[in-house]
């Protein structure tokens, strides 16, 4: 993995994301987490994908991962099928997508009267070859917790652990609860915090950069700071801009006060 300039370390860059990333090295990224503008949710500019792609794969080190959210809206009672086309750019470019992640939420923000209500994204978990970390979360409560597994299990002994694995589909609280801080709701199609932390906490480690060309109100680069990881973001809407950088302001102070938490009573000197 090369290194990135530390100019770009714990910035976001105002800049068009393709521009951007030709001032980085090869192999220089271990993750991205990114969730670009797709269809007409929003009235928001849209990138060169096939460039958008293409740098990304340059960029991004051997073994790391790219975590690409996106989705399909509805047109003329068809689905757009704009995850299957971004699948396919990622895998032209030389991306293997290691794994595809359902994030629902418990929101139905379009109602339709002939088909069911849209209620969740598709998140590709792209890999550069073989992913070199990817750590599986077990927060998922086993309902059969502290009992003694059946005779037909491997080890009838056993007993099942209060925690499980998760599967592929993650949920999570939309509106109001998508952020922790006021000032993200300057961003009209915000990220879940917790989605962003979980993606980042799957694939990276503490110490490894994360990376968001498209970082619209910084949702990536605040959780990274606060998972212990440093982040370049980029942002073509200046506005957004504002907001992201007053968001990290404020979740650098966040950091601050609980580090201090934990080591505000030592003594350096012994």
């Amino acid at each position: 993995m090369n290194q990135l300039d530390p100019k770009f370390v714990n910035q976001v860059l105002h800049c068009d994301c393709v521009k951007g990333m030709r001032q980085l090295p090869d192999c220089c990224i271990p993750l991205t987490v990114t969730s670009p503008p797709y269809d007409h949710l929003r009235d928001l500019r849209h990138p060169d994908y096939d460039r958008l792609v293409g740098e990304l794969y340059r960029v991004t080190g051997v073994g790391g991962v790219v975590a690409w959210v996106v989705g399909d809206t509805v047109v003329n009672g068809v689905e757009t099928g704009t995850s299957c086309a971004h699948r396919t750019l990622l895998e032209k470019a030389g991306f293997l997508i290691y794994q595809t992640l359902i994030a629902a939420t418990n929101g139905l923000p379009f109602l339709y009267a002939r088909r069911y209500a849209t209620a969740h994204e598709y998140v590709f978990i792209c890999a550069k070859g073989n992913a070199m970390t990817a750590n599986v979360l077990s927060d998922k409560q086993n309902r059969t917790a502290g009992q003694k597994g059946s005779k037909g299990r491997r080890d009838p002994s056993r007993t099942t652990p209060y925690w499980g694995c998760r599967t592929s589909v993650w949920t999570y609280l939309n509106g109001k609860y998508l952020a922790t801080d006021k000032t993200a709701f300057g961003h009209p199609a915000l990220m879940p915090e917790d989605l962003a932390e979980d993606l980042i906490v799957s694939y990276s480690r503490p110490g490894e950069l994360v990376f968001d060309p498209m970082c619209g109100a910084a949702t990536t680069c605040k959780m990274a700071l606060l998972n212990n990881r440093p982040y370049l973001g980029m942002e073509i809407h200046e506005p957004y801009v504002l907001v992201a950088r007053a968001r990290l302001t404020s979740a650098r102070a966040k950091q601050r006060r609980r580090l201090d938490d934990l080591f505000g009573d030592c003594d350096p000197t012994t």
